[in-house]
């Protein structure tokens, strides 16, 4: 079996305590997490800008990173593009993006230059100064300075956060394609949760200095481990759960379970809104309608059930009105697992 491009285990540094996480080569991960959970640190930590207080990072079989050994950020073959970009205002976009080539013949240079600019869509630009091009460009410059010298890895850091939406959109979108493209492995760094989804192979939610999942975008939504990946991704409904008969009981339905022989007796699933669903029922409705929310195009429901309040996703149907009776039922996409606790 082919071993991972990287390989971190029990690496702790401030807040990150034991950190296990291998890369694919090809693969493109996202650290996902609020401000203070250690995803800078732990991209700081696998270029080599901080050291570890403990663990082992190897790259491409090679240990760049351990108890007896530390590869200087130089010689590891790790890209990074820094959060506000860090062009050399000085220089040009040719002279920014030919930085790190310099050990190359000027034939050479050049060909990659233009392969680069090519890739980026900045052609035209080689003349101009950082502050002469928007913030989009910036970012692209900043990404072919970094793929330049063709490295191993390329990491980077919170690199949407300084972009107005649409740019944000667009450039979530180009950047997979061309890394893909390119077969590029990439660690990204991000507390938003929409460009982890759009850009990532899978997700790493950092919380507490720890990994509380590592899954594929689409997987950590429908069956996050804990509350706190549950509520990073979206909307959640989380309820009391009760195993009977090889089947999930709560109060708004029975649920498949995903493994029953591995699950608690009682635990606490999460339930998106949209996997609820509505019909009128003046007579015999098993809930109620306490508040209608707009957003953006969709609509949300607060139902209160048995004293308690679930989110409903009423998506486009602007019909519904508080104080309808209405009953319950549950459309699910999988079978779920219990969450963890924290």
């Amino acid at each position: 079996m082919v071993p991972p491009l990287l390989e971190i285990s029990q690496l702790s540094k401030f807040t990150l305590a034991d950190v296990q996480l291998d890369v694919w080569r090809g693969e493109i991960v996202t650290l996902l997490g609020k401000s203070g959970s250690g995803k800078s640190t732990l991209l700081r930590c696998i270029c080599g800008i901080e050291r570890p207080d403990s663990g082992l990072i190897r790259l491409d079989g090679e240990e760049i990173e351990g108890p007896n050994r530390f590869l200087p950020p130089e010689h590891r073959g790790v890209g990074l593009v820094f959060q506000n970009f860090a062009l050399f205002p000085h220089l040009t976009v040719e002279e920014n993006i030919r930085f790190g080539l310099k050990q190359l013949p000027a034939g050479e240079q050049q060909r990659i230059l233009r392969q680069q600019m090519a890739l980026q869509q900045i052609e035209g630009l080689e003349k101009r100064y950082p502050h002469q091009i928007s913030g989009g460009q910036q970012q692209r410059v900043a990404v072919a300075r970094a793929l330049a010298p063709s490295p191993r890895l390329l990491l980077l850091d919170e690199p949407f956060s300084n972009l107005d939406e649409q740019v944000r959109h667009d450039l979530r979108i180009e950047l997979r394609e061309l890394f893909k493209a390119q077969g590029i492995t990439a660690i990204i760094v991000s507390h938003a949760s929409n460009d982890a989804v759009t850009t990532s192979d899978r997700i790493a939610f950092l919380d507490g200095g720890q990994i509380q999942q590592l899954a594929p975008p689409v997987d950590a939504y429908d069956q996050p481990s804990t509350p706190f990946v549950a509520s990073y991704l979206g909307r959640a409904n989380l309820v009391t759960a009760r195993q009977r008969e090889g089947r999930w009981t709560t109060i708004l339905g029975e649920v498949p379970i995903d493994d029953p022989s591995s699950e608690p007796a009682e635990g606490v699933l999460c339930i998106r809104p949209e996997w609820i669903g509505l019909e009128r029922a003046p007579e015999t409705g098993d809930a109620t309608i306490q508040r209608i929310e707009t957003i953006g195009p969709q609509h949300f429901a607060t139902i209160r059930m048995e004293s308690e309040d679930f989110l409903v996703n009423l998506a486009f149907d602007r019909s519904w009105q508080p104080g309808e009776r209405v009953r319950v039922h549950l459309a699910l996409p999988r079978p779920l697992r219990c969450l963890r606790k924290t």
